[in-house]
């Protein structure tokens, strides 16, 4: 039998608990972000050649479509599968991404959020969205490179 003070104790815990499995994940559907399997979309990096001068570009990409690979930051969080086109002698690439909001992503294997948008589109982020993801680690020095040598 438990002491009778905790009895209440083990009750919030218990409630607690129900309330995060039941907390929606930290990430956007498909229909949420307007996109489609199949759909296209543009990922803005920092490209660092061996030779040359960094610079910043929109890279398109192809939305595969939802992968079975968790992110251990958002467990349960939508996951999808993206092929990034062959361009600027980078070869064609896939990888894993939750996305976060409008206008962000979480590429499984970079620690920054990277900024999308539907290609096509003219969507810049602005100065004050700047700020924001360099003060979440992205955007600033150090972010969103492709680090591999061309």
């Amino acid at each position: 039998m438990a002491l009778p003070w905790a009895a209440p104790a083990a009750a919030v815990l218990e409630g607690a608990l129900q309330n995060a499995a039941e907390a929606p994940a930290s990430g956007m559907t498909l229909e949420e972000a307007g996109l489609a399997a199949g759909g296209r979309i543009e990922v803005k990096w920092q490209v660092e050649p061996e030779d040359g001068e960094p610079f910043s570009r929109w890279w398109g990409a192809t939305l595969v479509g939802p992968s079975s690979q968790e992110d251990p930051q958002a467990p349960g969080a939508p996951i999808f599968e993206l092929a990034y086109d062959a361009a600027d002698g980078f070869e064609q690439e896939r990888s894993t991404v939750r996305f976060t909001a409008a206008h962000a992503l979480h590429q499984l294997d970079q620690a920054e959020e990277l900024v999308w948008r539907r290609e096509g589109e003219e969507w810049e982020e602005e100065e004050s969205e700047s700020e924001t993801m360099k003060s979440r680690g992205a955007g600033g020095e150090g972010a969103n490179k492709k680090q591999r040598t061309q």
